[in-house]
């Protein structure tokens, strides 16, 4: 009776012991519905794109801006609108630079200020700069009429597609529709979509993949537990409460152990790995029904329950 009185308890304190380290695994999970982990490249590709990007420092962000508007001049102001709060983001290290098409073709109102303050330093300090280079007073006049740029004489996003080898411009300008601003050396991606308003957008296609595969992994946890729960339901009705739920251990210790293991090794929790529990959930189910099922005549149902396991390994 004392051998198995100590027999029992150091059965409960293993038990004790497995559960308390299958717990500390499964709290050391961690959840990564990055679509980047699909593709893992090789160390050295790794390590010629990282150099790549340090000297090019063409580190373009996966999040961009599309500016709409109904004229050029429309969506010029805009994008410029928008380039001016970005500085905010440059300056506290969050954005390196950005490239947009009002970089190259200014909308008329920044045209117009920028010709006002060159034409004011012009009339203040070009004669100053003529007299003292020694020219003659007939180009002195000449440099007094003179204007960097006459009224309604504006430079236009048709001027530049007129000119050779602007084709790729295609690329940032959407003729009538709007233009594009890629983001360089963005750290946060979602720290700019505070800057979405009318007719600007803030677009981040790997982040949409992202937010769904993470909605795909919440619903496919729901439909194991589900899944688990009306198998527990059925076990019990066709086995009785004590063989039924004893039919679930094999299963229930196979999804503990390897998402302990999960954890303990830093493997990231994704979808993909939510969908292997249904196979987990299947085979085990599977290899314990055919056992109960042979009422302890194990002989052969264990040969074909090892050489199943084998066969799917």
């Amino acid at each position: 009776a004392l051998y198995k009185h100590l027999f029992s308890r150091r059965r409960y304190v293993f038990l004790s012991i497995v559960v308390f380290v299958l717990v500390i695994g499964i709290l050391k999970l961690e959840v990564n519905d990055g679509i980047q982990h699909l593709y893992t490249p090789g160390k050295d590709l790794l390590r010629a794109e990282q150099a790549f990007t340090e000297v090019s420092r063409y580190d373009i962000s996966s999040a961009f801006f599309f500016i709409a508007g109904a004229s050029a001049e429309e969506i010029l102001q805009a994008e410029e609108d928008l380039v001016a709060q970005l500085k905010t983001e440059i300056d506290s290290g969050i954005l390196r630079s950005y490239a947009g098409i009002s970089s190259l073709v200014p909308s008329e109102r920044m045209q117009a200020e920028n010709y006002a303050l060159s034409s004011a330093f012009f009339d203040e300090y070009s004669l100053k700069l003529a007299d003292t280079a020694g020219l003659p007073s007939e180009a002195l006049s000449k440099i007094q009429q003179h204007k960097l740029i006459q009224d309604g004489n504006y430079l236009h996003m048709d001027d530049i597609f007129q000119l050779e080898d602007m084709e790729a411009l295609n690329t940032i300008w959407m003729e009538g529709k709007g233009s594009f601003l890629f983001l360089r050396g963005l750290s946060d991606i979602k720290a700019l979509e505070k800057y979405q308003g009318d007719n600007i957008y803030y677009l981040d296609k790997i982040g949409d993949y992202n937010d769904m595969l993470a909605d795909y992994r919440v619903k496919a946890t729901v439909m194991v537990v589900a899944a688990f729960i009306l198998i527990a339901f059925i076990m019990v009705w066709r086995y009785g409460l004590r063989l039924g739920l004893l039919t679930l251990m094999p299963a229930s210790l196979a999804i503990l152990f390897i998402l302990s293991g999960f954890g303990y090794l830093g493997v990231d929790i994704s979808f993909f790995h939510v969908i292997g529990l249904f196979l987990v959930l299947c085979f085990c189910l599977d290899y314990t029904v055919f056992q109960v099922e042979t009422h302890g005549k194990l002989k052969y149902s264990g040969v074909a329950v090892m050489l199943s396991c084998l066969t799917t390994l």
